[in-house]
């Protein structure tokens, strides 16, 4: 391709050729960052304006699109993010978004990750959501038995975040659990086992002791 058509295609190329002697006077011109794969569908794009975006290629994508000042590849790219998020890449696509500011794909797949908690729990990505994204998650979500295991698969996705446990439960009402969650789920985690998860627990069980009219001494 051209400099001349580069240039007229691309602002990066343009001040580019403008302020680099060497490049100008050099009959080819060299991107370290992006891949041969990515340079091919980058030269056709700048040639047709069509690009074959898929979910294997989409974060070179946006990568390449950042660093060449390319804003309509951009858009491209993050509509088709917004029609291919699901329960298995949404937790990635909101770190994706956020890292390229894409403030529209970011709201889409924050909507999708709170309105689909119970499928996402069972998903291999969790270990890649950050804390912000889990506390929306908690005080967004009215299923408190939804909210433990969240942060039960969460704390055990990644070596070290367990000693954080006790901080992540007071976002959890165990009260507002059922007896057989409480019983099966709950006091068979043993990070439940310490002073302040005792006593969140035994607060639950005396909840379902007033509310079944019997008196509850464990979960016999």
């Amino acid at each position: 391709m051209s400099q001349v058509i580069l240039a007229g295609m691309c602002d990066y190329f343009r001040r580019m050729f403008l302020t680099n002697v060497l490049e100008r006077g050099s009959q080819e011109v060299v991107l370290n960052d992006i891949s041969a794969s990515t340079g091919v569908l980058l030269v056709n794009y700048l040639y047709s304006g069509n690009i074959d975006i898929t979910q294997l290629n989409a974060q070179d994508l946006l990568a390449a699109s950042k660093m060449l000042l390319l804003g309509a590849l951009k858009k491209k790219v993050e509509d088709f993010l917004l029609s291919h998020t699901d329960s298995v890449n949404c937790i990635s696509i909101i770190n994706l978004a956020r890292l390229y500011d894409l403030k529209l794909l970011l709201a889409d797949a924050r909507n999708y990750l709170h309105e689909h908690v119970k499928e996402i729990i069972e998903t291999e990505e969790m270990h890649l959501l950050q804390e912000g994204d889990l506390i929306e998650v908690l005080e967004a979500n009215a299923s408190q038995e939804e909210n433990f295991l969240f942060i039960q698969k969460w704390m055990k996705s990644v070596e070290g975040r367990t000693d954080r446990f006790e901080d992540w439960m007071q976002h959890v009402s165990l009260s507002q659990c059922s007896k057989d969650f409480v019983c099966s789920t709950v006091i068979a985690e043993k990070l439940m086992h310490n002073t302040r998860c005792l006593s969140s627990r035994v607060h639950a069980v005396k909840r379902i002791s007033r509310s079944t009219q019997t008196t509850v001494t464990g979960c016999g």
